[in-house]
């Protein structure tokens, strides 16, 4: 990896519109988790081609595995006007909307409009699940569930919570 970022930056350095080797740095600096750089990187393609949907993601998942949710929210909502397709954006919106701000409904929201787009998402169908247990509808959640095991019957996190949800039925 660090090789192949040597050579994309001298590419850069030599040809400053080389936006696939922006790209590139982008995707390599965010497998090594630096994503301050991987940011910028994403930028510097959004500034060569403003409509490369992969960038805008490059540039919210940055901001996400930074925890500044406030911008990766907003990116996201930006990279949705710019390819409203792009699955992963309203997934990962949702999650914000679930594990951090703990926005239930909107999260419920975001999952269903990832699974508009593609009705197999295992994991939407799963983060939907658990947005149901919050909710205390586990009819919901073992219907969402279901629906995870339907696409992956090996998908062990729905796997695990039908299991417990089971388990605490049977308690009572």
């Amino acid at each position: 990896i660090e090789l192949a970022i040597s050579s994309y930056e001298t590419a850069v350095q030599q040809d400053q519109n080389f936006s696939i080797a922006y790209m590139m740095l982008g995707q390599l600096y965010t497998e090594l988790e630096k994503y301050p750089i991987a940011l910028e990187r994403f930028r510097n393609v959004t500034l060569l081609n403003a409509n490369l949907p992969e960038a805008w993601y490059g540039i919210a998942m940055s901001h996400q595995m930074m925890n500044q949710y406030k911008e990766a929210l907003k990116t996201y909502k930006h990279l949705m006007s710019v390819d409203p397709s792009f699955y992963l954006g309203y997934f990962n919106m949702g999650w914000i909307k679930q594990y951090r701000e703990f926005d239930i409904d909107s999260a419920l929201f975001y999952y269903s409009k990832a699974l508009d787009i593609v009705p197999d998402f295992v994991k939407a169908h799963h983060n939907t699940g658990i947005c149901y247990e919050e909710k205390a509808d586990l009819s919901r959640a073992l219907l969402s569930y279901a629906t995870a095991l339907k696409y992956n019957p090996e998908y062990e996190l729905s796997k695990q919570r039908v299991k417990e949800l089971k388990k605490d039925v049977y308690k009572k």
